[in-house]
């Protein structure tokens, strides 16, 4: 019997996720109970699904807890365990960093670090990244918890290309996050699991239902989160298939970094104004090594991936899309937010968002001013000493960019 291309391409797609199922059983459990997970064929849905074995009543699932994941995140565990992991660290710090490894054991498990020790980190680890993007990264550390030495925070170094593509000699760096650390902010936030068979590549029906047509040169995953309250939230990740991944002799492959793109998309529409915005994610488990600057940096190309698209309806406050809805033959944009005063149904309204923010006093002037006594000439000197295009690129406040911009000057903005 022959298959048509849309039968092959489907066959290929369920083969795709009862690979990432059995993944999954390994390193989740269920959301309720805690139990094993198991993978079974769904005859309803002709597709595989994972349910838990003690009920398969029960939904959503979570990842295991490991005791070095527990230490990885500053939380408690056995004083034995600690002792045996501190001192494998401090052995691991020591064989990448010499006698600077030593310095740097103090800070390990650290989750409270300051804006100099997180610089401290960040140089030693990184020695050629320029001060502007240390800051930046130092910045984000503080701001949320973070230690670089816990793999949350990279610098990632890049060739600069022109707009033929062609490599121009310069080298810059990035600050980018790892997929880890957004989920351990968000695990701040409260207790939350994926469900409906989550992350995975989505079917041919589901990008019809959602996107309304089916990408044939893209791998399109989704991933469904659900907190302990039962708010839910879903995002989509893309990848191209040409595209090549980095980590592919490791495990990595397009499909994993579509699901990884998709999680994090969700995360941003779970806990809306938590996360960093404007903040790449990476996995760190396929790219660890490869450009940590210890013998000599490694520097390749920092592909643009988990950058959220700002076309059509989308809100600055939170930093993700308004979603769509119709009913009744009305249609409006809305997205899912935290309850408080500006929002008592939790919910944040496109056409009242942007009313509210006609309303709102404009920062950016008195911002301004405060750059041109610091000795900034003209708006361009400033997007440049901050590596941005515009305000709305900024991944921390404008008081912390003026912080910053004044300590590029050696000046303190405050007495000015």
């Amino acid at each position: 019997m022959t298959l048509t291309e849309g039968e092959i391409r489907q066959q290929i797609k369920i083969d795709q996720t009862w690979e990432e199922l059995d993944r999954l059983v390994g390193t989740c459990c269920c959301a309720e109970c805690e139990g094993l997970l198991v993978s079974r064929w769904n005859s309803k849905t002709s597709l595989p699904e994972l349910v838990c074995g003690n009920n398969p009543a029960h939904e959503g699932y979570i990842k295991v807890r490991t005791l070095t994941q527990d230490y990885e995140e500053g939380r408690p565990i056995p004083l034995p365990i600690l002792n045996v992991l501190e001192r494998r660290k401090e052995r691991k710090l020591e064989k990448d960093f010499g006698t600077k490894g030593t310095e740097l054991a103090q800070y390990q498990g650290v989750t409270s670090l300051d804006r100099r020790a997180a610089s401290i980190i960040l140089k030693t680890i990184w020695p050629n990244a320029p001060d502007n993007e240390v800051l930046r990264a130092a910045l984000l550390c503080v701001s949320y918890g973070l230690n670089p030495l816990m793999n949350h925070v990279f610098l990632i170094p890049f060739k600069e290309r022109d707009a033929n593509g062609n490599e121009t000699g310069v080298t810059n760096y990035a600050t980018v996050l790892g997929m880890k650390a957004k989920r351990l902010i968000a695990s701040r936030q409260g207790r939350y699991g994926y469900i409906d068979n989550t992350p995975r590549v989505m079917t041919d029906e589901e990008q019809k239902m959602i996107r309304g047509k089916v990408e044939e040169n893209r791998i399109v995953a989704i991933t469904k989160l659900r907190d302990k309250d039962g708010f839910e939230a879903q995002g989509y990740g893309f990848w191209d298939i040409i595209s090549k991944v980095k980590g592919a002799d490791k495990g990595n492959s397009p499909e994993h970094m579509a699901m990884l793109r998709s999680e994090s998309a969700a995360l941003d529409r779970l806990f809306p104004g938590e996360m960093p915005a404007n903040v790449e994610v990476i996995d760190e488990s396929f790219i660890e090594g490869e450009y940590k600057e210890i013998n000599g940096a490694e520097v390749d190309t920092l592909p643009s991936l988990y950058k959220p698209e700002q076309k059509g309806h989308w809100c600055s406050e939170h930093g993700i899309s308004f979603d769509r809805h119709e009913k009744d033959g009305k249609i409006w944009y809305s997205h899912r937010t935290k309850v408080s005063k500006e929002h008592p149904k939790g919910y944040c309204n496109e056409a009242q968002a942007l009313q509210q923010e006609t309303q709102k006093p404009d920062p950016t002037k008195v911002f301004w001013p405060i750059t041109r006594k610091l000795g900034y000439k003209d708006n361009q000197a400033v997007f440049s000493a901050l590596k941005v295009k515009d305000l709305s690129e900024l991944t921390i406040t404008l008081e912390e960019a003026l912080d910053f911009l004044a300590q590029l000057q050696g000046k303190d903005w405050r007495s000015l």
